[in-house]
């Protein structure tokens, strides 16, 4: 099993061009390719239940099956095993599903017998390779689309795959490329949105935060937060602005300098929808992610009494969302 470490953003298909431009000229570039990409469930969604995606990838040179399987995300970060297997035609093999090693991230009573396509994603994929740092990092642009149900949904995102070395790395290339247009960071992964446009998705709860673990606080709330601006970003209906707020604003009392600037700017920019400074606000929550990573990983104390004071800001907040009262005068920056 390899394990996958990436950072993966949402862009707009006329920022691909000035991002990919930089690309060529400070990067390797590496060539591109079509890639066709069937997904797999049982009918009862066996594998998104388990929060796991088996695909059949058509490349053009051949074909491979790939399950990714439960991961974390660490401030922004994903990790997840991942096992490719090569094919000699596009039909799903399900006795690769019997490795040891892949039977011990699924239930034990799982049926694969009814594996079933329940949706696509169909992507131009261009590739390059970066030296960062003493780390080998593989960069994409996917432009294409989620197809199922006889619908189809825009796909466009930017993904940092560390190939070695350290995971910090990913962050120094993403600010510099950040530069280029506005990248958001995202938690949403291909089959995710594949499910929601094939209407079998669940419910996206939350993560269940214990605050009286640092750490699991700062990375859940950034996830909750990630998410917020996705939706209030991308989705057509529209995130709503206490959703952000939920979300940022008690992280915004608990934390000092860069951290609490970035959230400063965010949150406020974000408040009537689609800000005027979209680079300036993509910047803030990477630079955020990036903070809170490093926070996460070191061994730095909490804040005294952070607790009482996440309990003092949902509060207020619950106040000001009953009464109706504007968001953007709770914090200065």
């Amino acid at each position: 099993m390899a394990k996958e470490i990436e950072l993966k953003l949402r862009l707009t298909p006329e920022n691909t061009v000035p991002l990919a431009h930089w690309l060529d000229q400070h990067l390797t570039a590496s060539g591109e390719k079509r890639l066709m990409n069937d997904y797999y469930d049982t009918p009862d969604l066996l594998l998104q239940r388990n929060r796991a995606a088996m695909r059949v990838r058509a490349t053009g040179s051949g074909y491979e099956q790939t399950l990714k399987t439960r991961g974390r995300s660490v401030a922004g970060m994903h990790v997840r095993g991942e096992w490719n297997w090569p094919l000699a035609t596009g039909e799903l093999d399900i006795s690769l599903l019997q490795d040891p090693e892949v039977a011990e991230c699924l239930p034990s009573d799982s049926d694969l017998s009814t594996l079933e396509k329940v949706f696509g994603t169909h992507f131009r994929r261009r590739r390059w390779l970066a030296g960062e740092g003493t780390s080998r990092i593989e960069v994409v642009i996917d432009e294409g689309e989620v197809v199922a149900g006889g619908t189809t949904q825009p796909l466009c995102e930017t993904e940092l795959e560390l190939l070695s070395g350290d995971p910090a790395d990913l962050w120094q290339l993403v600010s510099q490329m950040q530069q280029q247009a506005p990248l958001w960071l995202s938690d949403i992964s291909k089959a995710e949105r594949g499910y929601h446009q094939a209407g079998k998705a669940g419910q996206w709860l939350p993560p269940q935060v214990d605050d009286s673990d640092w750490p699991a606080f700062l990375s859940s709330s950034l996830t909750v937060l990630q998410r917020a601006v996705e939706s209030r970003l991308f989705d057509p209906a529209g995130g709503a602005a206490d959703a952000l707020w939920r979300a940022g604003y008690p992280l915004w009392c608990v934390l000092n300098g860069r951290p609490a600037e970035c959230l400063a700017r965010l949150l406020p920019a974000l408040t009537d929808g689609v800000p005027d400074e979209t680079l300036s606000a993509a910047q803030s929550l990477t630079e955020l992610s990036r903070l809170l990573y490093e926070m996460c990983q070191s061994s730095q104390d909490s804040p005294a009494d952070w607790q009482s004071l996440v309990r003092e800001a949902r509060s207020t907040l619950a106040d000001m969302i009953e009464c109706g009262n504007g968001f953007t005068t709770l914090i200065r920056e």
